[in-house]
C-alpha cells in the first residue's frame, strides 16, 4: 500500500516514539487532573450533602434532593439554550453546527431516549435511597460505602461487557469490600446505635449506580454530547424522584426511624428557616446544588474524555479527605467522630484504589502500544512501499 510522504514522516520509527510517548505524558497529566477535580468535587459534595442533610433531618431530606436537582438541571438547562441561541444568531463552524444539529434531532429518537432513561432510573432509585438512608449514616461510613463502586463495576462488566480483568484488579475488588466491611461495621461513637439497615441500603443504591456508569459511557461512545446527556437524563430524573417521594415515611418505618412523610410544604418552610431548621438552611441548600452540578461536570468529563472506572478511583481517594474534613473541630455540631479501624479501612479501600489503576494502566494503555508496534510491523503498512 501506498503511503503519502507526510504519513511515513509521521510513521518513521524515530519520531513516531517520540510522538507517541508525548502523547501518552499529555494524556496522563490530563487524566490525573480529571481524577484530580472529581476527588475535589466529589469530597466537597459529600460534605456538604452530609451536613445538608443533617440540617433538614430525615423529615425534608427527599424534599432536600428534589429542590437540588431541580434547581441544578435548571442551571444546566440555561447553559445549553444560552448556547443554542449563540449557535441560531452567531453561526460557529461548520462541524460545531453539525454537532448541534445531531445533537437536536436526538430528542425526538426512541432509541436515544430508553438510554436516557436508563440513566435517569438508575440515578434516581439510587439518589433517592442515598436521601432517605443518608441523615442516619455517618460521612466517614458513606465515603466508604461509595467505593462499592468498584466491585459493582467489575462483576457487572464481567457480566455484561464480558471484560476480563487481570489480577491487580481482582485484588481491588477484594480490598474495597474487606475495607468497607472494617469500616462500617465499627462504630466510631460507641453511645450512638448504628443503623446498619440503613448503611446496608445505602451500599446497595451503589449497584444501579455502577450500571448507571456502564450506559453513560457507552452512551458517550454512540456521540451523544455531555451538556445533552447531562440536561435530557436530568429531567427525567427529576420526574422519577417526585414519583418515589411519596415513599420516604413507608422506607423509614422499613429503617426503623420515625416515619415522616413527604411534604413540600415542610421542605419550603425549612428552605426559608421558618420551623427547626433554622437559617442556615438556606445557605446549605444552595452549597448543595452548586457541589452538585460541578461534581457531576466533573464526572462527565471524566467519563467522556477518560473512563468511567476512573471514577471510581476518585471516589476512593476521596474518603481520607472526606474523613479528616469531617472529624474537624471547627465545624461544630456537625463534626463526627471517627474511629483507628474506620481510618484502617480507608486506608484498606485506598490501597485497593491503588491496585485498580494498576490494572487499569495494564488493560488500557499496554493494548494501545501493542496496536501502534504491530502498525509498524505491518506489510500493509510498510515504510519502504512503492507505487
Amino acid at each position: 500500500m501506498l503511503l503519502c510522504s507526510s504519513c511515513k514522516k509521521f510513521l518513521h520509527p524515530g519520531k513516531f516514539f517520540i510522538r507517541f510517548k508525548i502523547l501518552v505524558m499529555l494524556g496522563r497529566g490530563f487524566g490525573f487532573c480529571l481524577v484530580l477535580a472529581n476527588l475535589l468535587t466529589t469530597a466537597s459534595y459529600t460534605i456538604v450533602y452530609k451536613i445538608a442533610q443533617d440540617t433538614y433531618t430525615n423529615k425534608n431530606s427527599t424534599w432536600l434532593l428534589n429542590f437540588s436537582n431541580v434547581m441544578e438541571y435548571g442551571v444546566t438547562s440555561c447553559v445549553w439554550i444560552l448556547y443554542a441561541l449563540y449557535c441560531r444568531y452567531k453561526p460557529l463552524t461548520e462541524g460545531s453546527v453539525r454537532d448541534w444539529k445531531k445533537e437536536s434531532g436526538l430528542i425526538c429518537s426512541w432509541a436515544v431516549f430508553r438510554q436516557m432513561l436508563v440513566i435517569a432510573l438508575c440515578c434516581s432509585c439510587a439518589t433517592f435511597i442515598w436521601a432517605v438512608s443518608g441523615p442516619s449514616t455517618p460521612a466517614d461510613v458513606q465515603s466508604l460505602l461509595n467505593t462499592l463502586l468498584v466491585p459493582y463495576t467489575f462483576l457487572l462488566s464481567m457480566w455484561l461487557l464480558k471484560k476480563r480483568y487481570n489480577w491487580y484488579c481482582k485484588i481491588s475488588a477484594i480490598l474495597v469490600v474487606i475495607g468497607t466491611l472494617l469500616g462500617t461495621l465499627t462504630p466510631a461513637d460507641a453511645e450512638q446505635k448504628p443503623c446498619y439497615l440503613c448503611y446496608v441500603m445505602f451500599g446497595l443504591a451503589q449497584f444501579p449506580y455502577a450500571y448507571q456508569y456502564i450506559v453513560t459511557e457507552r452512551a458517550f461512545c454512540s456521540g451523544i454530547g455531555l451538556f445533552f446527556l447531562e440536561i435530557y437524563s436530568g429531567w427525567i430524573e427529576v420526574l422519577l424522584t417526585f414519583c418515589f417521594s411519596p415513599l420516604q415515611g413507608w422506607i423509614l418505618g422499613l429503617l426503623g426511624e420515625t416515619q415522616e412523610e413527604y411534604s413540600w410544604k415542610n421542605g419550603w418552610s425549612c428552605f426559608l428557616g421558618q420551623n427547626e431548621c433554622g437559617n442556615e438552611a438556606f445557605w446549605w441548600a444552595m452549597a448543595l446544588v452548586f457541589a452538585s452540578v460541578t461534581n457531576d461536570i466533573a464526572y462527565l468529563m471524566l467519563t467522556k474524555f477518560g473512563s468511567a472506572t476512573f471514577m471510581s478511583v476518585a471516589d476512593g481517594l476521596s474518603i481520607p479527605v472526606v474523613n479528616i474534613f469531617m472529624s474537624a473541630r471547627f465545624l461544630g455540631r456537625y463534626r463526627e467522630a471517627s474511629s483507628s479501624l474506620n481510618l484502617v479501612g480507608a486506608l484498606i479501600c485506598l490501597l485497593g484504589m491503588v491496585f485498580w489503576g494498576k490494572g487499569e494502566r495494564q488493560d488500557v494503555l499496554q493494548p494501545s502500544i501493542e496496536i501502534e508496534e504491530n502498525l509498524l510491523n505491518s506489510d500493509q503498512f510498510s515504510l519502504t512501499s512503492e507505487s
